[in-house]
């Protein structure tokens, strides 16, 4: 396995355990998340601090429904791509389940920069506004 590989790996899994102190392990300390769209979770998060911030935010804006299922991660050289199954509910009954796409360069053994893909982002965008 190779080792962005198994960086998204536990990335994911850290994630899935809400286990911040680890994901912040896992990003560069001038990390750069973005997130397409016009809505509170999107745009440039930028910075270690700010990230951890931005993906706790995915548990407070859906009462800790939000899982996000690793299907996929592959890695090479400086960069690796997750596809993952997000899912959710809000509290107004907004649901998603879509795959996503994570597409990261890595230095160091660190994520520096993040690009989420939504698959469907009429969808994406209509759970998070």
């Amino acid at each position: 396995m190779h080792a962005n590989e198994a960086l998204l790996r536990r990335l994911f899994d850290a994630f899935s355990q809400r286990d911040a102190a680890v994901v912040a392990e896992l990003l560069a300390e001038d990390v750069v998340w973005t997130v397409p769209g016009d809505m509170p979770v999107a745009g440039v998060h930028r910075g270690r601090r700010p990230v951890v911030r931005f993906l706790g935010q995915t548990s407070r804006f859906t009462e800790g429904t939000y899982r996000s299922e690793l299907r996929y991660a592959l890695g090479g050289g400086d960069r690796a791509v997750a596809v993952y199954r997000a899912t959710g509910r809000r509290p107004d009954g907004r649901t998603l389940d879509l795959d996503q796409i994570l597409l990261c360069r890595v230095e160091d053994g660190r994520l520096v920069e993040v690009r989420a893909v939504p698959t469907d982002q009429a969808a994406f965008e209509a759970f998070w506004a």
